[in-house]
């Protein structure tokens, strides 16, 4: 197998472009011998051109796919338009590879939805197909947590990958962690506890906010500490070099911090037990997640954290739905009930409504995710 296979992006944007440290593993640093890419944006394609150190086109995918003869496809249009673009390119360059007895590249799709089902319906089950959902996590605030962070790795059933072609895969992803694989019939429920472990920096946001109002001050950033001290003695998450954390970061909001903690983990574990999915993929996905994103809380100023989550909150996407949901159906409520919270002890109120929030934003975005899915 080539050690620097040909490799054609469908879909140049903010994903791929964290992807850039996975190129340079690959490829080394010349990229432009073995990549080129192409974007729906014709604006915006000579300045990714620019910053990638390859080709970029807009559009004109089946002939770039002609031209490039690539091994390995990575596929990253936003989710409502990858099946068009499977259809009108996708296909029919796999159909010609395959009247011309040519080796069929390895495709390696990166929006949650479809699933990997429906890629082995349209391009065949002879093709090496697997759904990605990277780790975006790898830096924060000039600190490498790439090694924090898991990307979740789900295949088509019944089509096992030659070990050569698995290790590629695996280690093309090594710069941003390690790898989880879910079983295809949990692809979008697990993204219910993946995406929803994003809205604990809302959360520790909104229940800092009560709290100070309450008389008790206490920032998000201290909240998250020892949120994630608490965090990491249920999980017994270890690592060399992570940041710092401390249950007595919050002061006398301690016993409330870890019971949100507590709650908001017991949520997400009860939608995934009631979707069937294996309590081991559950805990490894929910508990990587949320530990990135109390790091988020930890460190960043919350101007920076809207900023991230615009880059990464797709339109139609299934983090616009967790923030959404959040927004609109849990956030008043836990705001009202922290404001009786005052001497830094939970009420059973706001203990149960934290618990039942993330159930539901966990089971809204899984539902969504199905729905994109078709």
């Amino acid at each position: 197998m080539n050690q620097k296979p040909k490799l054609v992006i469908l879909g140049m944007g903010f994903l791929m472009e964290h992807l850039k440290p996975c190129y340079h593993h690959l490829y080394g640093e010349d990229l432009s011998p073995y990549i080129a890419a192409s974007t729906h944006s014709a604006q915006k394609a000579p300045q990714r051109a620019k910053q990638m150190g390859f080709p970029v086109v807009c559009q004109g995918e089946l002939e770039l796919l002609r031209a490039h003869q690539p091994e390995l496809i990575l596929f990253a249009p936003i989710p409502t338009a990858a099946p068009g673009l499977v259809e009108r390119a996708v296909a029919p360059y796999y159909a010609g590879l395959r009247e011309q007895g040519l080796p069929l590249p390895d495709f390696y799709a990166f929006p949650p939805t479809p699933t990997p089902d429906y890629y082995q319906e349209k391009l065949g089950a002879d093709v090496h197909i697997v759904n990605i959902l990277p780790n975006m996590a790898t830096t924060l605030a000039g600190r490498d947590i790439s090694q924090e962070g898991a990307t979740l790795l789900t295949f088509p059933e019944g089509a096992p990958w030659p070990q050569e072609h698995l290790d590629r895969l695996v280690e093309f992803l090594r710069p941003v962690g390690g790898t989880i694989t879910v079983p295809l019939r949990h692809t979008t429920t697990v993204l219910g506890c993946y995406v929803c472990s994003h809205v604990i920096q809302e959360t520790a946001h909104t229940i800092a906010a009560a709290l100070t109002q309450a008389g008790l001050p206490v920032t998000y950033s201290q909240l998250a500490s020892a949120m994630r001290s608490r965090l990491l003695q249920v999980s017994g998450r270890r690592f060399p070099d992570s940041l710092a954390c401390f249950a007595q970061a919050a002061g006398a909001a301690q016993p409330l911090a870890e019971a949100v903690l507590d709650r908001f983990v017991a949520g997400m574990r009860s939608f995934n037990q009631q979707a069937g999915i294996p309590q081991e993929v559950g805990d490894a996905v929910l508990f990587s997640q949320t530990d990135l994103f109390l790091q988020s809380a930890q460190l960043l100023d919350w101007e920076e954290i809207q900023v991230n989550n615009s880059h990464h909150a797709t339109k139609g996407g299934i983090l616009e739905m967790a923030l959404r949901t959040f927004h609109q159906s849990v956030e008043e409520g836990l705001f009202q009930r922290a404001l009786d919270c005052r001497t830094g002890r939970p009420t059973p109120q706001l203990e149960q409504w934290v618990e039942e929030g993330a159930r539901l934003i966990s089971q809204r975005v899984a539902e969504h995710g199905g729905r994109l899915a078709g």
